[in-house]
């Protein structure tokens, strides 16, 4: 499995978090559609594909030296 960058890790935390696509990129001052490719390539590093399974990912221990 591939680690995150930074940026990823960043984001998927706002994710994980509740925030929205909209939300997060007004907070980072960047694009929305920038949002959604750098989550979208994310999940798939991840292998997860949505935001519930995201927060199970992050509650979990298996994420420990992944990002």
């Amino acid at each position: 499995m591939d680690k995150l960058t930074k940026r990823e890790n960043e984001m998927l935390q706002l994710v994980a978090s509740g925030h929205t696509n909209r939300y997060i990129a007004y907070q980072l001052g960047i694009a929305e559609g920038t949002v959604k490719r750098t989550v979208s390539n994310a999940y798939k590093k991840l292998n997860v594909t949505s935001r519930s399974e995201l927060v199970k990912f992050f509650l979990s221990d298996i994420h420990t030296g992944i990002i």
